[in-house]
């Protein structure tokens, strides 16, 4: 029942399931207080989305792969230089 491949498919429930759970209950045990805490601080968490998903993609994302593909073209994969830009 419990190994690879049998009825319950804990390789599928464990990797997609558990880590949900697992954030989810560390989640849930946050204090209300804390919660309210990290959303006051807009200014920090938009600098961060923004790094995040604006300046690291087109300042050094693009330039880095595009770089890398013409002088190093066979170190990576094309897959894993997709997932350097973003």
């Amino acid at each position: 029942l419990g190994m690879n491949g049998g009825i319950l498919r804990p390789e599928l429930f464990i990797g997609k399931f558990g880590v949900t759970f697992i954030f989810l209950m560390s989640g849930l045990s946050l204090e209300l207080s804390e919660l309210k805490e990290a959303f006051s601080n807009y200014k920090l968490n938009t600098a961060v989305q923004l790094t995040t998903f604006a300046a690291w993609p087109f300042l050094i994302g693009v330039p880095l792969t595009r770089a890398m593909r013409k002088f190093v073209p066979n170190l990576l994969p094309p897959a894993l230089l997709d997932g350097l830009r973003f």
